[in-house]
């Protein structure tokens, strides 16, 4: 039974670090996603991205406050 939960519990932690071994490539994914579906709204327009979605113009653009 002890060797059953050692090999449960690698498996979990190798789970675990493939799920957060790219959290930034994700997260840029998941932003791109949104600025795409959203290029048109009012907030995205009144910080001047005007239908832009790059990532790189939208880091320039809108303050995030953290």
């Amino acid at each position: 039974m002890a060797r059953r939960d050692k090999n449960v519990a690698v498996l979990t932690l190798q789970f675990i670090e493939e799920v957060t071994s790219k959290c930034e490539e994700q997260q840029k994914e998941v932003l791109a996603r949104i600025l795409s579906q959203n290029a048109d709204t009012e907030y995205l327009k009144r910080h001047g991205m005007n239908g832009c979605v790059r990532l790189e113009t939208f880091k320039n653009k809108v303050l995030v406050v953290t």
